[in-house]
């Protein structure tokens, strides 16, 4: 249910200013890592995917003109969370 690089037009400006094409995997990833550093177990599969949708409408709001920041979506990482 994650959007994948190259589904969507929206793209990341990063931490260095480069831009790149939106990767919802990459959020996926940096959310179970979280979980697992906190030894907090990761809900269920259908729960976990309802979170991850959840922050990634919460980061497509911040949106301008197809684009957001990567700390747009680090803060939506933490409101969902």
């Amino acid at each position: 249910a994650v959007q994948k690089k190259g589904e969507n037009m929206l793209k990341v400006i990063k931490r260095n200013k480069s831009i790149v094409d939106f990767d919802g995997t990459k959020i996926e990833n940096a959310v179970k890592k979280a979980f697992n550093a906190t030894s907090t177990p990761l809900p269920p599969a259908y729960a976990f995917s309802k979170l991850m949708l959840n922050i990634i409408a919460d980061a497509q709001k911040k949106a301008v003109n197809d684009t957001i920041g990567i700390e747009d979506i680090q803060d939506s990482v933490d409101i969902i969370l």
